[in-house]
């Protein structure tokens, strides 16, 4: 990080500074099953200039799609929504949110959140 003028510049390979899952996702894996992400993960040039004096915005709005933030260590983040603009997010289980694409019932899994009291009930096949 840098600072110029009225703005702080984040720079960097746009690589996570942590261990990750293995992408693109191995075909025949269990996790392909859950999430097909074709993507790879690659070392890239990124620069983000972000103001040192951010303003509150008169009015509310949504999120542009694309990235929508930059962490210390230049690596990316990105809206919610997936290119059909459907939910992205995982439930609070780390299952798909149901949104318009059900999920075949076979049973009930009841998994109890360590970090919060929170009961989950996910449909699993």
């Amino acid at each position: 990080m840098a600072l110029d003028g009225e703005r702080q510049v984040v720079s960097g390979n746009g690589l996570p500074d942590h261990p990750t899952g293995s992408f693109p996702v191995e075909r025949y894996s269990n996790a392909f099953a859950l999430d097909p992400n074709p993507n790879s993960i690659a070392a890239q040039r990124v620069t983000v200039n972000v103001a040192t004096a951010p303003a509150l915005a008169a009015q509310a709005t949504c999120l542009p799609m694309g990235p929508v933030g930059v962490m210390l260590s230049a690596a990316v983040f990105f809206n919610t929504l997936d290119a059909a603009g459907l939910d992205a997010v995982r439930d609070l289980c780390g299952g798909p949110p149901p949104g318009d694409r059900p999920l075949p019932l076979a049973r009930e899994l009841l998994v109890l959140r360590r970090l919060r009291p929170v009961w989950c009930a996910r449909r699993v096949s």
